[in-house]
């Protein structure tokens, strides 16, 4: 049996960046989805410093204002 781990967490705010580490190293998701970043620029180095390794994708939408904002990363 296969299981997948998904995670959607509203982050209110991507300061919380190591909690986002932690996170992952702790549960090992397949797919992490993060609402309201409130990032305008999202890249590879952040990408690959949340994520814990460097063989991780993205999608990234920015923020408009100080509201909104989504990243999903997946391995």
């Amino acid at each position: 049996m296969f299981l997948m781990k998904i995670i959607s967490w509203n982050l209110r705010g991507f300061d919380k960046r190591r909690e986002v580490c932690q996170l992952v190293k702790k549960k090992h998701p397949f797919i992490l989805c993060i609402q309201e970043t409130k990032l305008s620029g999202f890249d590879d180095a952040i990408c690959k410093s949340s994520w814990g390794d460097a063989t991780v994708d993205y999608f990234y939408q920015p923020s408009t204002g100080s509201t909104d904002g989504l990243v999903m990363l997946w391995d």
